[in-house]
């Protein structure tokens, strides 16, 4: 049998310590976005992410052995953005309605698509491709809590673990419909709202009665 094709070395080659490393690191993690968002993947090199940030390309493998590993850096910065984001978003809704605030959150998951349309393609396409599951388990995780803590209130009868689980299946619900409708030849974005909501309030409202 043929030996299976070694998987991509995601690791930094180096973690930054100085402050002026670490502003290094994030200009180039910076500008591997950028040139995502404006190029997507067929534009993604690291001869551009080192031009698009300023340093030469010797910079850039001092940190990432290859494009692989910066992508890597790239989805994790961008996960942890997502979660702040959504926390911030959580402890803003306290208290409100179930449909304002599943309309709140969908609204944030279509706005990220909308802004750069580009950049979330290509991190879709990379983080099925690269092995970022452990990563990826562990940001969903964090969404999960802050949804829990937000919408268990309004899902009366059920416990933590079972609340928590329904949040997931949620926020699952709504990731499928956006990515369906953003994926598309002609992007619609009012369709994603108004789908992802509709459903995402039905199966939360159905798993509370």
């Amino acid at each position: 049998m043929p030996a299976a094709p070694a998987k991509p070395a995601l690791a930094m080659r180096k973690s930054p310590r100085q402050s002026r490393a670490q502003a290094t690191v994030a200009a180039i993690i910076e500008a591997a976005a950028q040139i995502l968002t404006r190029h997507g993947l067929a534009g993604f090199n690291t001869n551009a992410v080192a031009q698009r940030a300023g340093v030469s390309i010797g910079t850039v493998y001092q940190y990432f052995p290859d494009k692989a590993a910066l992508m890597a850096a790239l989805i994790a910065r961008e996960q942890q953005a997502r979660a702040d984001g959504l926390a911030a978003l959580a402890r803003s809704l306290a208290g409100q309605p179930l449909a304002a605030i599943v309309a709140a959150l969908v609204d944030a998951s279509v706005a990220s698509d909308v802004a750069a349309p580009q950049l979330a393609a290509a991190l879709d396409h990379e983080e099925a491709r690269l092995p970022v599951q452990d990563r990826m388990e562990a940001a969903a995780a964090g969404l999960d809590d802050s949804l829990a803590a937000l919408i268990a209130p309004h899902l009366p009868g059920l416990g933590a673990a079972a609340s928590r689980g329904a949040c997931r299946t949620a926020r699952l619900i709504v990731r499928a419909i956006v990515d369906d409708a953003m994926a598309s030849p002609a992007p619609d974005p009012d369709r994603a709202r108004h789908d992802a909501t509709r459903a995402a309030l039905a199966w939360l409202q159905a798993v509370s009665a």
